[in-house]
Formats: C-alpha cells, sequence, structure tokens
C-alpha cells in the first residue's frame, strides 16, 4: 500500500522545499488549501498591506520526509510554516505524513 501512495505523491503532487537550519531538501507533496463555510474563511479581510489570507493548508507528503522540525516549506514561490504534523500509520507501516500548514507571515501582528 506504500508503494501506492508514494507513486501517487510522486506523479501527482507539487515540487515542496523543506528548510531546515539553512539546509534545502526537495521532494513532492499535496499542499492544498482547507476550505470550509466556516464565517471565518467567507469573510475577506484587508489590513494596511493589503488582503490578509485566511485558513490553513493540509499537507500530505512522504513517510520518509519527517517535516514536523522544518523551519518552513515553500510551494510554487509560497512559504509556508508548518503547524502540526504526524505519521500515519497502517500496522506499524508508516504510509505518509499528514499535517496542516500556514502561510509565513499569517500570524505576524502587522497582519491583524
Amino acid at each position: 500500500m506504500r508503494e501506492i501512495l508514494e507513486g501517487i505523491i510522486a506523479h501527482y503532487g507539487s515540487a515542496v522545499t523543506a528548510v531546515r537550519n539553512g539546509q534545502e531538501r526537495g521532494f513532492r507533496a499535496f499542499l492544498q488549501l482547507v476550505t470550509s463555510k466556516s464565517w471565518q474563511n467567507m469573510e475577506r479581510v484587508f489590513g494596511p498591506l493589503g488582503e490578509i489570507p485566511r485558513g490553513q493548508y493540509l499537507y500530505l507528503g512522504p513517510a520518509e520526509e519527517d517535516i514536523s522540525g522544518a523551519e518552513y516549506l515553500r510551494c510554487a514561490g509560497v512559504d509556508y510554516v508548518v503547524r502540526r504534523a504526524e505519521p500515519i500509520y497502517v500496522g506499524d507501516e508508516a504510509l505518509y505524513i499528514w499535517g496542516l500548514c500556514v502561510r509565513k507571515g499569517a500570524d505576524d501582528p502587522w497582519s491583524s
């Protein structure tokens, strides 16, 4: 089962770079906006520097890429901070890493 998931991620995933201690490591993963019908995600908010992005991003990546210690992830020129990352197991085998990320800078004081 792990080989099937790795093949899907490798073929359909996006290029992601994890930055850790100044070192960059590239691999493929899924990083997608989590959408919901809650008021917070529907309301557009503008600050002095423009529109404030809302929401979190779902991360699904290969089991061997532990992103929990990464300073940030870069995908398509946008930087994301990892808020949570956990391996997902079937039996004793880690199949993939599940995570939640936010855009880097989204929690900065000037963004509120």
